[in-house]
């Protein structure tokens, strides 16, 4: 958008540039045949004033020829880089209305997926608690057994609640894929569609290094380039970027601490390595 304003501006200077020159020929040209034409009422000098005459007529002969075309062609130049750089105006206040409305569909499915997530691990501190309680009246051989039955059951029941409320969470997870997916479909076009999976994947990739290996720096930069690549090709703000980045990688890869797994009937360590 720069460079056309700066291609326009030039040849508007050009422009200008020749129409005083072409108006100077002219000017010089007109102002000397009526200086030949009053001579001529006053002396009689056939030979020299036709010489001075086709001279003139050459150089506003010159002056059409040379100048007017240039002009005209300099003129549908700067319409053409007018009309580029109005189509370009709104193709881009297009596209940033359009990335506004996709931000916001995308914020209102991501809040739905983060609050079901929040239910989720409030379930799994309270079972985590739960279990603590359990496991210490298994130790103290002081308590009684009714005691030790309502906590076993009381686990069983946190267990069911946290597969439940996994199965939801999982639910929402997708849907909010689907969604985006449906939103991006209808509001993208194709090109934006495969940057989009290029981001994706790479946060994916990103993720998965961190998980496994978070050791390994030379992948983690390699990662961090191709975001940088993406973020400059598309000119969009770093930090709306990263900020839209870092809430998708939170949606789809939930980063799950490893427990050490404990010996008993309720333990849901499937659960956790899903």
């Amino acid at each position: 958008y720069r460079v056309l304003c700066t291609l326009k501006s030039i040849f508007q200077s050009l422009y200008r540039n020749l129409s005083d020159h072409s108006k100077s020929l002219k000017n010089w040209t007109s102002q000397s045949k009526g200086m030949i034409e009053q001579l001529d009422t006053i002396f009689c000098y056939d030979t020299t004033r036709d010489v001075i005459m086709k001279t003139l007529s050459y150089g506003e002969q010159l002056a059409r020829c040379l100048f007017d075309p240039i002009l005209k062609a300099i003129q549908r130049v700067i319409d053409d880089l007018d009309s580029i750089i109005r189509l370009t105006y709104s193709n881009k206040k297009n596209e940033h209305q359009q990335y506004t409305e996709i931000k916001h569909q995308l914020e209102d499915e991501y809040s739905r997926v983060a609050k079901c997530e929040k239910k989720f691990q409030k379930k799994r501190s309270e079972q985590k608690k739960k279990r603590e309680e359990f496991q210490s009246l298994n130790a103290s051989n002081t308590s009684n057994g009714n005691e030790i039955k309502r906590k076993e059951r009381q686990l069983k029941t946190l267990a069911n609640d946290i597969s439940d409320l996994k199965a939801e969470l999982t639910n929402k997870r997708n849907e909010f894929r689907k969604n985006a997916r449906d939103i991006l479909d209808e509001k993208c076009n194709p090109i934006e569609l495969e940057q989009l999976d290029v981001v994706n994947n790479a946060l994916t990739s990103f993720t998965e290094a961190v998980k496994i290996k978070p050791t390994n720096l030379e992948k983690l930069k390699k990662i961090h380039d191709q975001l940088e690549e993406y973020i400059k090709k598309n000119h969009q703000p770093k930090h709306d970027i990263e900020q839209w980045t870092n809430r998708y990688t939170t949606v789809i890869n939930v980063p799950v601490t490893p427990q050490t797994p404990q010996k008993n009937d309720f333990d849901d360590k499937s659960d956790d390595e899903k």
